[in-house]
């Protein structure tokens, strides 16, 4: 289904999608609902491609609705019965509602904005609504980047998958990639006078452990426990995929911290504003 033309431009059915790097001005771009900006580079969109043709999911639930660009690409290549999207924007994109509606997916594609990933009844409540009971196939987490906010969705959506779901956290890395940034910027002495004095200036410390924290966690529970965690499929810079195990776990309780027993706990104390 995917026509690439270039590493930049890919074509899905009637729809152009322009590949455009995250730093980019977030801009739309010609608000049509055949075009769209797709924040991803074109090894993660064939990740995606890849999951479906391994593992096909018909319920989904999308954190991060940025321009809508991902939403109608997951639309079009996964083919959901029910795709669930949430976005902490408080505005609707016109372009995927005009999508929606084109492609007559009014009952299959569920977008919903001013939803914080961290609010978890508001989030549960959404996701009771529209798929009820039913076992989620595959989550897709591009939202808020943050720990704890990604903990707090994490926790709620994890159990909800199904035995061989699969939980896909994108850019978890990023916080690395800055200070690789950094330390490449601060290779000479005029740049480490410039940092001394902004720290100079009193910038908060920030105590709140990396989104790569929830990564460690996740590898720990797999070593504990497989049938919580089954596997990590493909981790990589930004990208990371776990397979939910087949234990029975409580939607209301789950905590992926209480998950990877006493020597996780040892291994990662010190390390967490838990």
């Amino acid at each position: 289904m995917l026509e690439w033309r270039g590493d930049e431009e890919l074509v899905v059915g009637d729809v152009r999608f322009t590949l455009a790097p995250a730093q980019a001005p977030r801009v739309d771009p010609s608000g049509a609902p055949d075009c769209f900006v797709l924040r991803k580079p074109r090894w993660m969109v064939e990740c995606y491609e890849q999951l479906q043709a391994d593992a096909p999911a018909r319920n989904i639930v999308e954190l991060g609705i940025d321009r809508g660009g991902s939403t109608a690409l997951l639309a079009l290549l996964l083919e959901p019965h029910k795709l669930v999207s949430v976005d902490v924007r408080k505005t609707r994109v016109d372009a995927l509602d005009a999508f929606i509606a084109s492609h007559k997916l009014q009952d299959r594609v569920r977008p919903y904005f001013d939803v914080d990933q961290a609010d978890r009844a508001r989030l549960e409540s959404i996701v009771d609504a529209e798929i009820g009971h039913a076992a989620l196939d595959l989550v897709i987490d591009d939202a808020s980047h943050l720990f704890p906010e990604t903990c707090v969705s994490f926790n709620l959506l994890f159990p909800r998958l199904r035995p061989g779901g699969l939980y896909v956290i994108e850019d978890w890395s990023w916080q690395h990639m800055r200070d690789d940034r950094l330390e490449s910027e601060l290779s000479t002495p005029e740049a480490h006078e410039r940092l001394a004095r902004h720290l100079a200036a009193g910038v908060p410390e920030d105590k709140t452990p990396p989104l790569s924290f929830l990564i460690l966690e996740l590898a720990l529970t797999a070593g504990y426990a497989e049938n919580i965690v089954a596997e990590i499929l493909n981790l990589r810079r930004g990208w990371a995929v776990v397979r939910r195990g087949s234990a029975e776990l409580d939607r209301d309780s789950f905590d992926i911290a209480a998950a990877y027993g006493g020597l996780g706990r040892s291994v990662l104390s010190g390390h967490s504003s838990r």
